[in-house]
């Protein structure tokens, strides 16, 4: 059994890779098999203090997934020297996360900010899924 992989809190702090960025939500097991439904890292609200790191699993000799068999995500091809001794099925899900400002405004005096007087009120906002068609679709 395997611990569990860690990333170090070092790694979302000013200038590295993951600063700035959140686990995805929602941690799954390690099924041994290779998919888009889910990701491995243990959601954490303060990786900057805790890192992130994978539930508890297990290796076995011989048994791991192959290419043939369930190992199909990118890069599957690196283990191929001992495929069935590796298992590149456990990873991790970041995203960088995002908002809507609150405000809508003319900028009359064309200077690029939003100046008194130039709010906009009542400004209806409707949010569709990605590939939706805000002409037919419900938000």
């Amino acid at each position: 059994m395997h611990t569990g992989s860690p990333i170090p809190p070092s790694q979302f702090q000013t200038g590295q890779p993951l600063f700035r960025l959140i686990s995805l939500p929602g941690a799954g097991q390690d099924f041994g098999s290779d998919d888009d439904l889910d990701e491995n890292g243990i959601d954490s609200s303060t990786p900057l203090v805790d890192g992130i790191r994978t539930y508890p699993f297990y290796l076995q000799p011989d048994a791991e997934p192959t290419n043939g068999f369930s190992e199909y995500g990118l890069f599957s091809d690196l283990d191929d020297a001992d495929d069935d001794n590796a298992d590149l099925t456990i990873d991790f899900g970041f995203t960088q996360p995002v908002a809507l400002g609150n405000l809508v405004f003319f900028d009359l005096n064309d200077n690029g900010r939003a100046d008194p007087a130039e709010g906009v009120p009542n400004v209806p906002l409707r949010l569709f899924p990605p590939g939706a068609d805000p002409i037919s679709a419900s938000p």
